[in-house]
């Protein structure tokens, strides 16, 4: 025991330890070294020291205890030390946190990163249960958005179970830059193994990889967009295992589900059976050489549908230039070949034409119009000019400025309202010839509606607009000849009435005389004359008779070839009924039966109608008279083509059919005078007020059973 009334021995440890945490200290390197060696050698220095005795305080403790106690509590301040000059010298925002979420510690590098110090606290500063922290507290920095997971990973924290996840992290000027955050139990509780005592976390500073990951999504899905609307997918060969692997946009192409994975053979298999050689060498070659390839095959998808591709490939070399895999793309060209397709048909088609087409932008529409995009082989094959001559140009080159300004104005308005319009103009071909074409001009939208270009197509009219301007000088000529022959036809009938009437005065006179000085002669001497004598009387009388109704009807068909046809509504029954009342008056003995339809109306002029059925009814009854049984009938059908046929039948005489060709001549007739009298000229006459009207007649005939005559009154007796 010393002078302070304590023992050596304690005053050793106490002595010992602060020589040991001075040296420790100051030498943080051999911290490891140095612990175990005083761990091992200090109780055989104190026994040397002491001899065999323990030695132990006043409290019954070894000093050996007391020491290495002193010993332990020097080491955690050590360790402390180190770990906080090591997490300060981390590129890394690191903390410590108890069971009861207080923050412990944080380094230098969160003072620098969020602003504060330790010991100093944010409004916002909450604890993992909400609470304000004492240090404060990490969670107030994370952005609004992020802080809900954060939350949810705390909730773990109760299992004693460790957790990583990106979050944004406010920096001191305001700003969020992304972290990765690592937070791990550092101290279980001896008692109870899933509860934590103390967490150990760090923020890694990720912004800039995170940024590059939001970059690449963000080109990711524009690049698989763009490969969804151009129908393009990837694909890659790995070598030398040979395995494919295939986008979801090539999947699709394929018409199989994303995420499927087919083997080279299969995926060559997809091409034509004849095609499939071809595949192969390209891919051997690329494989071999680093030959890149491009080619245009069709393939038959899973489900049988045939589409073109764009096949794509190239070589993947490593570090070593060798050649370690293929890749390429295949892109569905089925639309755009069919588009192709169709618009070289239709080039062809166009270019086949007779007619010249030509198409042209949309603007200028000044006088001397848009210039010329396309022409077709009918353009150079008339015109003489070749298609570089044409195009580029406005169509003013070949002399369309020529036409009749009025002609280009008409056609200026309606390309100035989007209208389509027809023309006729004059151009001069290459070898000075005047064409004249007829152009069709018609604007051109885009599925928008947009107006985009205006197209014409132009037939060579010349040879037809000759012939029209010969047909307007032959009309001028015919109208003049119509006229002409107009007034020599009014002077020709004026004198053929003329004539008529001379005819008929001349004639008469002669016949009136033959007739006067023969009733003279049979009342004087007919007493004195022979019976023979009055027969050749009774002949003269006949024959003066049958002359005057000659005359009379010739009179009657010369006044009926000329003048007026008058067109109005005609009661054929009622006509028909007073013809056949006069008849039956003129006419004794035994009428025949007449049947007449009821509400027969026509169209036409009813002085010459009335001509018609008496001709026509007065036949009836001459041969159908001396029968027993006399019919005639006068009606009217309908045809399948709407037309009205009038109709006058009886059962008589007939005729036979293989003369009706001369029934309708002047002065024919099928029968002998004696047997049905009459002057050959009332049927002409019918057939010349008939084709007056515009209609037409004909007749059918059994001889021994009877005749039927059929006539129409043309267009307007149907109204």
């Amino acid at each position: 025991m010393n002078a302070d009334g304590k023992r050596g021995e304690k005053c050793l440890g106490r002595v010992m330890a602060c020589i040991v945490t001075v040296t420790v200290s100051r030498q943080l390197a051999w911290q490891k070294r140095l612990t175990c060696r005083i761990y091992f050698l200090l109780p055989r220095w104190l026994s040397r020291a002491y001899g065999a005795r323990l030695l132990r305080d006043v409290f019954g403790l070894s000093v050996t205890s007391c020491l290495f106690e002193a010993f332990h509590q020097s080491r955690y301040t050590l360790i402390d030390s180190a770990f906080r000059q090591l997490a300060d010298c981390l590129p890394h925002l690191v903390w410590t946190m108890n069971g009861e979420g207080l923050c412990l510690f944080k380094n230098a590098g969160w003072a620098s990163y969020s602003g504060r110090q330790d010991g100093e606290n944010d409004e916002n500063d909450q604890n993992k249960d909400g609470e304000d922290g004492e240090d404060g507290d990490w969670l107030s920095l994370v952005h609004p958005d992020d802080v809900a997971w954060i939350r949810r990973a705390w909730a773990d924290t109760d299992r004693c179970q460790p957790f990583e996840h990106a979050c944004r992290l406010r920096r001191a000027d305001g700003t969020y830059r992304w972290m990765s955050a690592r937070v791990v139990p550092h101290d279980r509780d001896p008692a109870d193994h899933w509860v934590a005592l103390e967490w150990l976390g760090t923020f890694t500073d990720i912004d800039a990889l995170k940024q590059s990951e939001i970059r690449l999504d963000r080109e990711l899905s524009m690049l698989s967009t763009a490969g969804r609307v151009a129908q393009m997918g990837g694909w890659r060969i790995d070598l030398p295992e040979r395995s494919l692997f295939w986008t979801d946009e090539n999947c699709a192409i394929h018409d199989l589900p994303a995420g499927y994975k087919p083997t080279l053979d299969e995926g060559v298999n997809y091409f034509f059976p004849e095609d499939r050689a071809e595949v192969l060498r390209h891919v051997a070659a690329c494989e071999e050489y680093g030959t890149p390839y491009e080619f245009i095959l069709r393939k038959r998808t899973a489900k049988g549908r045939q589409i073109w591709v764009h096949s794509y490939g190239e070589a993947v070399h490593d570090d070593n230039g060798r050649i370690v895999a293929l890749r390429g793309a295949f892109q569905d060209i089925t639309r755009r070949r069919a588009e192709q397709d169709q618009l070289r048909l239709l080039e062809k088609a166009v270019s086949r034409l007779n007619d010249i087409v030509v198409i042209l932008e949309a603007e200028p529409l000044d006088a001397s119009g848009p210039r010329i995009v396309f022409v077709n082989d009918a353009f150079e094959r008339i015109t003489g000019y070749s298609r570089s001559e044409a195009i580029g140009r406005t169509p003013g080159f070949v002399g369309a400025l020529q036409t009749d300004p009025a002609e280009l104005q008409r056609i200026q308005h309606a390309m100035q309202d989007c209208k389509p319009v027809r023309a006729e103009v004059a151009i001069n071909t290459r070898q000075g010839q005047r064409l004249w074409l007829e152009i069709d001009l018609a604007p051109i939208t885009d599925d928008a509606g947009t107006f985009t270009n205006w197209v014409a197509v132009e037939r060579d009219v010349t040879e037809r607009r000759q012939q029209r301007q010969e047909i307007l000088r032959l009309n001028s000529d015919l109208e003049l000849r119509v006229l002409q022959r107009t007034a020599q036809l009014g002077t020709a009938n004026r004198e053929m009435e003329s004539f008529a009437h001379s005819v008929s005065h001349d004639l008469r006179q002669p016949l009136n005389a033959i007739a006067a000085w023969t009733g003279l002669l049979r009342q004087s001497e007919s007493q004195s004359l022979r019976p023979k004598g009055i027969h050749y009387l009774d002949r003269i009388e006949a024959g003066v008779s049958h002359m005057g109704a000659l005359i009379d009807g010739l009179l009657a068909l010369s006044s009926l070839s000329h003048g007026p046809v008058l067109r109005e509504a005609v009661d054929m029954s009622m006509m028909a009924r007073r013809l056949d009342e006069d008849m039956r008056e003129a006419a004794p003995g035994k009428p025949p039966d007449v049947t007449i339809g009821d509400d027969l109306v026509a169209s036409g002029d009813p002085r010459l109608l009335s001509v018609v059925l008496q001709n026509l009814l007065a036949n009836a009854w001459k041969f159908s008279a001396g029968g027993e049984s006399a019919r005639v009938e006068f009606g009217c059908t309908v045809g399948e083509d709407g037309e009205r046929v009038f109709h006058v039948k009886d059962n008589g005489a007939g005729f036979d059919m293989a003369h009706s060709g001369r029934l309708f001549g002047v002065f024919e007739k099928l029968h002998p005078q004696e047997d049905f009298p009459g002057t050959g000229i009332g049927l002409a006459t019918v057939k010349r007020v008939i084709e007056r009207h515009g209609g037409r007649v004909w007749a059918e005939g059994v001889v021994g059973v009877g005749a039927n005559f059929y006539f129409t009154l043309g267009q307007d007796a149907m109204d």
